[in-house]
């Protein structure tokens, strides 16, 4: 019991002296990394929406 309050104490001088760890956050997925998926959606969905064989062969040319 003893310690926990020692302990507490501690933790809240440290908190106040030093403040908290701020944390920055990296974004994952760059600007242009989003470019290129959303060059790369439109012709995908042009392929899954082709209705003939033709249309299909044309688009998964252009998709990849």
């Amino acid at each position: 019991m003893e310690w926990r309050q020692i302990e507490q104490s501690y933790l809240e001088t440290c908190e106040k002296v030093l403040g908290r760890e701020k944390t920055k956050k990296k974004e994952w997925i760059s600007k242009g990394t989003w470019k290129i998926i959303e060059l790369r959606t439109k012709p995908k969905n042009a392929v899954n929406m082709a209705r003939t064989r033709k249309q299909r062969r044309e688009s998964s040319k252009r998709y990849q």
